[in-house]
């Protein structure tokens, strides 16, 4: 196991039916202090695998390790202390207004199960909605909001636990272009300037090859390739692992262009 791994899986497998495995054998270890894409096929297994780095599931075969110390041995108080989760989306929380939802990220550092919020946590809250554009809606429930406007709200009461790591499920797949973009790069951000880890799950090639260093492909439940983003997302490779003819582009700004070919 590598000192540097912030996650590490050991031939771990997860099955949600006893005659298919979503995830088969995988073994990987995900450096603290990176950012990760994590992309592949539709039932690839992305979202397991994010599924079993958070704790919701745990390996029917093999072992899950956060900081050298299985998953499921970690008090999860503790753990939302240091990892928080953006889901694709949370039904539950319709009755709640935005600025309650993120205050629920503030959550681990109580004192106990009454204990009220402190002025600092107040603060916490209010830069994080400032982060996600949602100061303007921050009073509204958040049933009345559109999907990429609760997707943000999610992101935000991830940024209000003040995670050491951030493990976000298509967290683009809501947003509309210009969201989709301030939110990466606020993640990119805090991965450069404070060593945040970032790990996210997406189907946008050309996010991907943008905003991650380090990327992942996985196909049937196993990691086919892992490796530096720019020798990932190249044409060749993509277009073996999704079956079809893929084009990337990369221009001097740092935007990179993926497309199908004609």
């Amino acid at each position: 196991m590598s000192q540097d791994a912030c996650f590490s899986l050991r031939d771990a497998s997860f099955a949600y039916h006893r005659d298919k495995n979503a995830l088969e054998r995988v073994t990987a270890d995900f450096v603290r202090g990176e950012f990760h894409a994590l992309i592949g096929p539709n039932g690839a297994g992305k979202s397991t695998l994010l599924g079993l780095l958070s704790g919701r599931l745990a390996p029917t075969a093999g072992e899950v390790f956060f900081r050298g110390k299985p998953v499921a041995d970690w008090p999860r108080r503790e753990f939302a202390r240091q990892v928080a989760v953006v889901p694709q989306r949370e039904e539950s929380l319709f009755d709640f207004t935005v600025r309650e939802v993120v205050l629920m990220g503030r959550f681990p550092f109580q004192r106990g199960p009454f204990a009220l919020e402190t002025a600092s946590d107040h603060e916490v809250v209010q830069q994080a909605l400032e982060e996600t554009d949602l100061v303007g809606l921050a009073d509204r429930p958040i049933g009345s909001l559109s999907g990429g406007e609760r997707q943000r709200s999610l992101v935000a009461r991830a940024l209000a636990q003040e995670p050491s790591v951030l493990l976000l499920d298509e967290p683009n797949s809501a947003l509309d272009p210009r969201h989709q973009h301030s939110i990466l790069d606020l993640m990119r951000r805090l991965n450069r300037d404070l060593g945040r880890t970032i790990l996210f799950v997406t189907h946008d090639l050309s996010l991907a090859g943008a905003f991650s260093r380090f990327t992942w492909v996985l196909n049937s439940g196993r990691v086919v390739h892992q490796g530096p983003t720019e020798s990932i997302i190249e044409s060749d490779l993509l277009s073996r692992v999704y079956q079809t003819g893929i084009a990337v582009e990369r221009r001097g700004d740092g935007a990179v262009l993926v497309g199908l070919l004609p």
